[in-house]
């Protein structure tokens, strides 16, 4: 059978060891390649997890693919597939709600991968190459993420490479990346994964399901520190701070002994980051800097006043765990005792002596 990009797994493996050669190894060599990939896959990261959607006029194109060649671009090769293969195309693309050509790349893929998997079927490598594609690009904004300058740590990049970095990451915060990792929070299911790829005949028993849960349970964790980091280095504005707080406000324990599981961790600590007692101790020090300045403390006028009522509503039978809010109230009066010595928030005194 004729080979392929792999899709949605050669890309997005590319895009990662392209990213860490920038960021991790400090290869300033690679800005030129940085630079295409991360405009040719803007997209990737905005929309992110997001499928392209089945398409009906590519499901008849692959229904004919055995007697009519199936061309999945323009610079491609026709090619035919097997009966076998357009069952396991259609299943795939029903199960994770993926444009059938997609499909067709990861089976076509997963053909050149079978040799590395010995034993395991076709579509059981595809839902490998899947989860291990989704998971390289959370990686990828993880660092990308990370690399982002800031008020908590530097990196010490290339000037090049950090004005692009930068200039990136600017864009997929101010594109709404707070709201979609939470949103893909809710949505990120391990049982319903698990159930997509059994209904696609794409799980194994075994080691086969034991590398998928762990594929899809560290995607789990890089969104939460996608969220750290996004929040460590420049404050949310109050507007994503109260969309963390309603996110946890529905966080029941799932742990046998009650604790926080390790993903509703990192959300917490993602709001808290935004409290952080030593910026504002910088703030002070430096009040001068416009670093400082433009933090959310500063330039919103209503951040103090809003997130206080938020935060103090009386709503404690709204919260599935009542243990987070009081943490979160606990470290929001720390904070607010730090506030209440800079000049420049002397307008806040009502809310500063209302916390006392």
């Amino acid at each position: 059978m004729a080979t392929a990009d792999g899709g949605m797994w050669i890309p997005f493996k590319d895009i990662l060891s392209i990213i860490e050669t920038a960021i991790v190894h400090r290869k300033s060599e690679v800005y030129a390649e940085l630079d295409e990939i991360l405009t040719k896959h803007r997209a990737v990261f905005v929309n992110l997890l997001k499928n392209p959607g089945k398409n009906t006029a590519q499901r008849e194109q692959v229904k004919k693919s055995s007697t009519v060649g199936l061309k999945l671009n323009e610079e491609s090769n026709s090619i035919t597939l097997k009966e076998s293969t357009i069952h396991d195309v259609l299943l795939l693309s029903n199960a994770l709600n993926l444009n059938e050509f997609s499909c067709v790349e990861l089976i076509l893929a997963a053909e050149l991968q079978s040799p590395n998997f010995p034993g395991i079927s076709d579509p059981a490598i595809c839902a490998l190459l899947y989860h291990d594609g989704r998971r390289s690009i959370l990686a990828a904004l993880k660092l990308l993420l990370t690399a982002r300058p800031g008020v908590t740590w530097t990196l010490e990049l290339d000037d090049r490479i950090l004005e692009l970095v930068t200039k990136f990451t600017e864009n997929v915060i101010s594109n709404g990346i707070v709201s979609v990792i939470l949103n893909l929070m809710k949505d990120l299911s391990l049982p319903e994964e698990l159930k997509k790829l059994e209904d696609a005949h794409a799980l194994s028993d075994g080691k086969h399901k034991n590398m998928i849960t762990e594929l899809i349970t560290e995607q789990q964790l890089l969104l939460g520190d996608c969220l750290f980091a996004t929040a460590c280095q420049h404050p949310l504005d109050k507007s994503d701070c109260e969309k963390l707080v309603n996110h946890l406000k529905l966080i029941a324990p799932n742990t046998a002994d009650g604790s926080l599981d390790a993903v509703t961790m990192r959300v917490l600590f993602s709001l808290l980051a935004n409290f952080n007692c030593d910026i504002l101790d910088l703030a002070v020090e430096n009040i001068e800097d416009t670093q400082y300045q433009q933090l959310p403390y500063f330039k919103d006028k209503n951040y103090f006043t809003s997130m206080h009522n938020t935060l103090l509503r009386p709503d404690d039978n709204l919260w599935q765990t009542s243990g987070i809010k009081e943490t979160i109230k606990f470290c929001w009066s720390i904070f607010l005792r730090t506030c209440s010595t800079h000049p420049d928030l002397s307008d806040f005194e009502e809310i500063f002596e209302d916390d006392e």
